[in-house]
């Protein structure tokens, strides 16, 4: 029984020495912080409809990103329905290897008429100050705010939400 339990203590004593020895996990220091434009959105409803450019379809302000201390994000954008400016709260965080996790959390909906999901994974380019995303839309595009911006989408049996690919891309405002 004794032998057995040295055994164990030195395979545990060997698993600890082999650990020490190898490389730490790396993590990315990256500064994120700034505000950024939006200079790309287009989406790409999945079916037989074209990848249409919605930037050049946005009326008012260009959305902007900002990204601040303690992980607090804001996106500021004039609402087309009613012309004001509008904020909408999010916070944000830096993954290991880069990337800018942004979630909006669950009590203000005023991201989705940018055609943002609630949670949100860039890619971030620290040499362009680029953050990029590219994929399916994680929670689809509202068909309403789809059909205000494509109106020739208005007679297309669309679900709501519009499943998709969205391509959004932020570069920081010089």
């Amino acid at each position: 029984m004794n032998m057995k339990r040295n055994i164990v203590a030195l395979a545990a004593a060997a698993l600890m020495i082999a650990c020490g020895d190898s490389d730490p996990v790396k993590v990315v220091q990256v500064e994120v912080r700034g505000t950024y434009d939006l200079t790309v959105l287009k989406f790409d409803p999945q079916g037989v409809l074209p990848e249409t450019d919605l930037k050049t379809r946005i009326i008012g302000t260009i959305p902007r990103l900002t990204l601040a201390n303690s992980g607090q994000a804001q996106l500021v954008f004039q609402d087309p329905e009613t012309g004001l400016i509008t904020l909408s709260n999010a916070t944000y965080s830096v993954t290991t290897g880069g990337d800018v996790k942004l979630d909006f959390g669950s009590t203000n909906s005023l991201y989705a008429k940018t055609l943002l999901s609630r949670n949100m994974t860039f890619d971030y380019t620290e040499a362009t100050r680029t953050l990029t995303f590219s994929g399916t839309s994680p929670d689809g595009v509202t068909r309403a705010r789809l059909i205000q911006l494509v109106p020739e989408f208005r007679d297309e049996q669309l679900l709501d939400p519009v499943p998709g690919t969205l391509t959004v891309t932020f570069k920081a405002a010089q």
